[in-house]
């Protein structure tokens, strides 16, 4: 449950407990990160592969799908103005 400005009364400017835990895991991991340096775990390692893999993958997919559509539309285009041409 969230409070309004007026609720809090004078004590408008605090922070709600969820923003409170988020910051503590910012701040510990900006601590971790100090401390062990910027270590990444093999599970890490492996799901930023795959993900690089997958977002490669589905950006050529969009660029043949692209190429595609810009083919068919130059030969609709082709066809109508034959047609014009020939019976125009």
């Amino acid at each position: 449950m969230t409070l309004s400005d007026a609720e809090k009364g004078s004590f408008h400017r605090m922070r709600e407990v969820s923003e409170l835990r988020v910051q503590y895991q910012c701040e510990y991991r900006l601590y971790l990160k100090q401390k062990l340096g910027d270590v990444h775990s093999k599970a890490s390692s492996i799901g930023l592969n795959l993900h690089n893999h997958v977002s490669k993958k589905d950006a050529t997919q969009h660029v043949e799908k692209k190429d595609n559509l810009i083919l068919l539309l130059i030969v609709i285009m082709t066809l109508i103005a034959g047609y014009l041409w020939v019976f125009g």
